[in-house]
């Protein structure tokens, strides 16, 4: 370091020394954080850092990558059409679980109205069926030392209603009437068949358009609480399940 770089000679009070230790400690993390990639390790210790529990930051990671890529329908349709929410506890699950999991199930989806009849394989659970927003599949699997959740919620039959039956219905009827009747109209009113044919061609697209939106926004409403609903569930099993394998354990759960 030379003399122009060099911080100079002073003593510090408490005070300042706990400022000086912030602000390195927040150009640490500004140094990191500029870095093109990191580690999940590295996100977990700046999460600690900045005082966040670092089990939420793997709990991120798995949605994150469970989560299918953007497309022009899914940004057309306002929300992704498969939603997929996966938890991770230490300690496996048993079959003296499997009657406080199901039940914890029911309670979470009976009110759809779909039967909710979970299969056992060995010590897992499986269940698939109907929610209110779409096909849900839900495995509960213990594996080398930890207990994997995954619920998966599958919304294109949700929307293919929605937007088959609107667009369809309010577009192909409303929209291809008033394509005829706009132009017929104006014609008889004096003005040139040009014009007609663009004013009938503007009503069916305003209508169209107009039954997209709609469709849109209910699909984004029910899709979204279905997620939401799906998350719930998980976080309730999830907790469910490391009391119980910490009662096995003589421990206490960590949530």
């Amino acid at each position: 370091m030379n003399e122009k770089t060099r911080p100079p000679s002073t003593n510090y009070d408490e005070r300042e020394v706990a400022e000086l230790l912030r602000r390195a400690s927040a150009l640490d993390q500004k140094r990191k954080l500029s870095r093109p990639t990191l580690t999940l390790q590295e996100v977990e210790e700046i999460a600690r850092e900045a005082g966040l529990d670092p089990m939420l930051v793997r709990r991120a990671a798995a949605e994150l990558q469970h989560q299918p890529p953007q497309t022009v329908w899914t940004r057309l349709a306002g929300a992704p059409l498969i939603h997929t929410v996966e938890r991770v506890i230490d300690g496996e699950l048993s079959t003296d679980d499997h009657e406080a999991v199901a039940a914890a199930i029911r309670e979470a989806l009976g009110s759809s109205g779909f039967p909710v009849q979970l299969a056992t394989l060995g010590r897992s659970l499986s269940l698939t069926t109907f929610s209110r927003a779409g096909l849900l599949d839900l495995q509960v699997t213990p594996s080398d030392g930890t207990t994997r959740i995954r619920i998966t919620v599958n919304v294109k039959q949700l929307a293919g209603g929605l937007f088959g039956g609107l667009i369809g219905g309010v577009g192909g009827g409303v929209g291809v009437n008033l394509a005829w009747m706009v132009p017929a109209g104006l014609v008889q009113n004096g003005l040139p068949i040009a014009v007609g044919i663009a004013g009938g061609a503007a009503g069916l697209l305003a209508t169209v358009v107009g039954a997209w939106a709609l469709a849109r926004g209910l699909f984004v409403g029910r899709a979204r609480a279905g997620y939401a609903r799906a998350d719930q569930l998980a976080d309730t099993l999830e907790g469910l399940l490391r009391s119980s394998i910490a009662k096995r354990a003589g421990v206490t759960a960590v949530t």
